[in-house]
C-alpha cells in the first residue's frame, strides 16, 4: 500500500470519527446513557432554598404560567431555553406552573439560576442568586419577549444532524470511489 493510499484512508477514517461525533453531540440529549449535569445533586452541599416566584403582568398575577429554571445565569435580553438544560424541580419536573394567586413555591440548593417564565407566548427572565433559606422572586411579563416557534436548541439539533447526515455521505462517496481504483 503506497503513502497516498494510506494518506487517504486516514482522511476518510478522520472524516467518519468527526461526522459520528457530530451526530452523537446532536443527539447527546436523547441518548439514554447520558446524564445533565445540571440534574445531578451537588455532593456535600445539604443546604436548601426556599423559593416563591410570583409572576404577573401589568400588576395583575398570571396563573398558570410555566416555569423553568436553569443553573446559569443567562444574558440579558437571551432566552434561556435556547443555552441550556432547565434543572428538576424536586417533584415538580423540569418545568411548573403558577396557581391562580400566580405563584410558584419549590426548593433548591444555593447558586446561580435564571428563572423563566412563559404565558400567553410571552416570555421573561431574571438571574437571581439563591444563597439565603428563603427568596422572592417577582417576574413582570408586562415587558416580555414573544416566544418563538423553534428554539435555537432544536434548530442546532436539526443543524447538526444535517451536517452529519452531509459528512457521512461524503466519506462514503469518497471511500466508495477509492475502492473503484
Amino acid at each position: 500500500m503506497s503513502a497516498i493510499e494510506m494518506r487517504k484512508r486516514h482522511v476518510a477514517t478522520v472524516l467518519c470519527g468527526v461526522s459520528f461525533m457530530l451526530f452523537l453531540v446532536a443527539l447527546r440529549p436523547w441518548l439514554p446513557f447520558y446524564a445533565n449535569p445540571e440534574e445531578i445533586p451537588p455532593v456535600g452541599n445539604y443546604e436548601i432554598s426556599h423559593v416563591t416566584v410570583k409572576v404577573t403582568s401589568h400588576g395583575q398575577p398570571v396563573n398558570h404560567a410555566k416555569i423553568t429554571v436553569y443553573r446559569f445565569w443567562a444574558p440579558q435580553e437571551t432566552d434561556p431555553a435556547n443555552l441550556g438544560s432547565p434543572i428538576l424541580l424536586g417533584g415538580l419536573g423540569a418545568e411548573a406552573f403558577t396557581d391562580n394567586d400566580g405563584k410558584l413555591i419549590f426548593a433548591t440548593a444555593p447558586g446561580n439560576y435564571t428563572v423563566r417564565a412563559e404565558a400567553n407566548n410571552l416570555w421573561a427572565a431574571r438571574n437571581v442568586e439563591f444563597k439565603h433559606t428563603y427568596h422572592d422572586v417577582e417576574i413582570d411579563l408586562s415587558t416580555a419577549q414573544q416566544t418563538r416557534g423553534l428554539s435555537l436548541g432544536y434548530t442546532t439539533v436539526i443543524i447538526l444532524c444535517v451536517a452529519s447526515v452531509l459528512m457521512a455521505a461524503g466519506v462514503m462517496s469518497f471511500i466508495q470511489s477509492q475502492k473503484r481504483r
